[in-house]
């Protein structure tokens, strides 16, 4: 239990850290409710939002006064990674980046490795063209809690079956302890 409420807590930690923060946040920096409200009732959602906005935009906001202007973008500097970064530092944020495999290894290699986490990648053709078989493949391998089920798929059903043997009950997201599939063109189960 104990265990759980640690790892939420690691969680949230992380989604506060990465992608849109709500504009609410800028409370918990001093901020007055009633100026975060304006600032949202001016079109403002995110912190970023805010922190990206020209002064004089903000300013322009009935009941924000120059000063108040000061604080609330000071303040959302302070929660916006904002400036200049290193290539070091880029470097290092592009390598943390996790590739998630589609299932296919020619549209890996189209894709340079798979699907990026924390980006968006967009897919567009014809209908019946295995859009929607790709979405459903990268659900089922996000659950996942590691790549390597997915990995050793490639080499082999038997590889997988070992692998899938070998995850416990904790180390599995879902939970998964059996699977099952048929071949389409044998009818017969495969997994």
């Amino acid at each position: 239990m104990e265990m759980q409420l640690e790892a939420n807590a690691d969680t949230s930690v992380e989604e506060e850290s990465f992608g849109p923060q709500p504009i609410s946040r800028l409370e918990q920096c001093g901020i007055n409710a009633n100026d975060v409200k304006k600032l949202e009732e001016a079109g403002f959602h995110t912190v970023e939002a805010v922190a990206y906005a020209p002064k004089k935009e903000l300013i322009n906001i009935k009941g924000i006064s120059e000063a108040k202007a000061d604080k609330i973008l000071t303040e959302a500097a302070k929660l916006v990674p904002m400036g200049f970064t290193t290539a070091t530092e880029f470097h290092q944020r592009r390598s943390e980046i996790i590739q998630i495999t589609t299932g296919s290894k020619e549209l890996d290699k189209l894709l340079q490795g798979g699907i990026e986490t924390g980006s968006i990648t967009e897919m567009f053709g014809e209908f019946r063209t295995g859009k929607t078989q790709i979405c459903h493949t990268l659900a089922v391998t996000c659950q996942f809690s590691g790549s390597g089920v997915w990995e050793r798929y490639s080499r082999g059903i038997s590889s997988l079956l070992h692998r899938v043997q070998e995850l416990s009950w904790e180390d599995s997201a879902l939970g998964v302890t059996a699977a099952g599939a048929r071949s389409r063109e044998r009818k017969t189960p495969v997994i």
